[in-house]
């Protein structure tokens, strides 16, 4: 009987091995790992053969002995509870604490080994999504992120509420993470694929044409974002340079404004309401009117842009409020 056991423990680790293969799929940033669990710590067992001769061995000395393993809950509790956490960077191994791991990064499946007692159950199979290295570069979501999503995605027929194209809502920091975005792996995330999809096919790429694409700034600063871990931080709405209210022009201070907050929705294709901001013209023509103000001010009586409960930062408020009081000049 003990051979009997041994030998459908060997057909189970190569089973665990493929298994091992199959979930990792084209995503290499995804490694699933099989640990060896103590009471005490979570040790990987690198390389197939490895694992296969660790767990022949394990097998052989417990089968021997009839020295019970650690069944399922005990092994739960341990990764859940403490330990230490081996995850595989390139050949070598990374340390770090399992209490640290954010919850959202770590799926534990654990494996029952094909007619083995709940005894033996001992090895782990943990799906791990690998981040790479972050720097914190200042970014705000608020400030930075969410005005390109809400001016070019959050919008009627595509991804407001009232719409959720394909399920996605674009509006909050919430709804954004909700599918779409892997936290620190860009080239991961099916949202940041899309934007910089380089097809003219409506489904393959957003915005979807005629809109234009984000520009290679705004595409930058999504991918930053992501790499750095898709956070909503807490900061101050003034740009990283400061807020500049002393040499404010059209060029280098109002367009990028415009780009950034007014432009995914008031371009001169499929304008919202008809308003099209695409240009000093166009844009002199809603500040002759006091249109322009009066809506990003959130004056009553005036439709408030931008859209979706958003206002504009106070900078960039107050550079447009000095722009129009400078007589708005094409400078």
């Amino acid at each position: 009987m003990k051979y009997i056991i041994l030998l459908l423990s060997i057909a189970a680790a190569t089973i665990l091995i493929s298994c091992s293969e199959d979930v990792q799929g084209p995503n290499k940033d995804t490694h699933s790992i099989i640990f060896d669990v103590t009471p005490d710590t979570v040790n990987i067992l690198a390389g197939e053969a490895t694992v296969l001769k660790a767990f022949i061995n394990d097998t052989v000395l417990s089968v021997i002995s009839d020295k019970p393993l650690y069944d399922k809950t005990v092994i739960w509790q341990i990764i859940m509870g403490g330990g230490t956490l081996s995850t595989v960077s390139g050949d070598s191994v990374v340390y770090q604490s399992i209490t640290n791991l954010p919850q959202q990064k770590i799926t534990a499946i654990i494996k029952a080994f094909p007619r083995i007692d709940v005894r033996h159950q001992r090895y782990v199979v943990i799906n791990i999504q690998q981040d790479a290295p972050t720097i914190d570069t200042g970014i705000c979501f608020r400030r930075d992120i969410l005005p390109i999503f809400n001016s070019n995605c959050a919008i009627s027929g595509c991804h407001n509420k009232g719409t959720s194209k394909e399920g996605y809502i674009l509006d909050s920091y919430q709804n954004i993470m909700r599918k779409g975005i892997k936290p620190g792996n860009p080239n991961s995330s099916k949202i940041y694929k899309m934007i910089t999809n380089q097809s003219n096919e409506e489904d393959d790429r957003m915005p979807p044409p005629p809109k234009k694409r984000l520009t290679s700034e705004q595409i930058s600063l999504i991918a930053r974002w992501i790499a750095e871990g898709a956070m909503d931080k807490d900061c101050s709405d003034t740009p990283i340079g400061g807020c500049d209210t002393t040499t404010v022009t059209y060029s280098k201070t109002i367009v990028p404004v415009l780009e950034l907050n007014c432009l995914g929705c008031h371009t001169s294709v499929q304008p919202q309401g008809n308003v099209t901001l695409e240009g000093y013209s166009n844009v002199k023509k809603y500040i002759d009117n006091g249109k322009f103000l009066g809506a990003i001010q959130h004056k009553k009586g005036y439709v408030p842009m931008p859209d979706n409960n958003m206002r504009l930062s106070d900078c960039n408020l107050r550079q447009l409020e000095i722009w129009v009081q400078n007589g708005a000049p094409n400078n």
